[in-house]
């Protein structure tokens, strides 16, 4: 299963949390691609050190801030990681034939294989509205 995800440093932790449940909820192998312009190495070490116990492979993707546009709208809700989602055809690995994008505030429940597994009806992107 293939897990996409977009964090600064401040919500390190919120990720790990959210792919602690992934993870045991989900008992396959997971890749989680990690959308990021400022994580260090310390970071991911220690996203792979609390995730050791699962099948997952934590893949940081580092977004170079000058593949978005200067004018994009940020504040205090939307911070420039929120338009990487946007940017996935062309960063992931083409070797990626389906991918879920999940926030880092989310907490996984349940297993969500049926919902990675979703007929796309011949779609490139399927997408459910924010609740917000």
């Amino acid at each position: 299963m293939n897990i996409a995800t977009a964090l600064n440093r401040r919500y390190v932790n919120y990720t790990i949390v959210m792919l602690t449940s992934l993870c045991i909820n989900n008992p396959e192998h997971i890749d989680a691609y990690l959308m990021h312009n400022e994580l260090i190495d310390d970071d991911i070490i220690l996203m792979r050190r609390n995730l050791k116990n699962y099948d997952i492979d934590i893949i940081p993707i580092y977004i170079d801030r000058n593949m978005l546009p200067d004018n994009l709208i940020t504040n205090e809700q939307w911070s420039i990681e929120t338009y990487f989602r946007l940017l996935m055809i062309d960063i992931l690995p083409e070797s990626v034939d389906r991918i879920l994008y999940l926030d880092v505030d989310t907490i996984v429940h349940k297993n969500i294989s049926e919902l990675f597994n979703i007929d796309f009806n011949g779609n490139f992107i399927c997408a459910a509205p924010d609740c917000n």
